[in-house]
């Protein structure tokens, strides 16, 4: 995951290929929209302001973008299925601390004990937070699949 600031680091990882987020790109957004045109992505992005707020915003046209302003989030991922077909869903990213499940926020547990599929960082997650799944709840260990593998999981 590069830093938005070093414009060469951008360019080598979407050339890596697999998933490339960057946060809070401010007044970087047109340069980063110029290396999306460049490298023939910018129909393949999703570009998400405020994530996880209340006044949350996702834009999959981000030649609309040109010019807006700093402060942005840009998760560059091809389209969910639900947008794609229309579908709804809702996607929660919960961060696990340290790992102890007494320290997650009380809406993290709450979203934990209700989750039906859980995409989970593998080597960043311990047994103690995952045991807060419900027992049916589908559990993926991402850090064993490409950004193709985990398409389905959350179709």
């Amino acid at each position: 995951m590069p830093t938005a600031d070093d414009l060469d680091a951008v360019r080598n990882a979407l050339s890596a290929g697999g998933t490339v987020i960057l946060m809070k790109i401010g007044k970087r957004l047109d340069r980063i929209l110029d290396i999306l045109e460049e490298k023939g992505m910018i129909e393949h992005g999703v570009f998400v302001s405020h994530a996880g707020m209340g006044n949350q915003s996702v834009e999959t046209n981000l030649r609309k973008l040109r010019g807006e302003g700093p402060e942005k989030g840009l998760p560059l991922n091809p389209p969910c299925p639900c947008q794609i077909t229309g579908a709804s869903m809702k996607v929660y990213f919960v961060g696990a601390g340290p790992g102890d499940p007494e320290l997650l926020t009380v809406k993290a547990e709450r979203l934990l004990k209700n989750c039906e599929i859980c995409i989970y960082a593998g080597s960043l997650v311990s047994e103690q937070v995952l045991d807060l799944l419900p027992r049916d709840a589908e559990r993926h260990d991402s850090s064993a699949l490409d950004l193709q593998e985990n398409i389905p999981v959350i179709h």
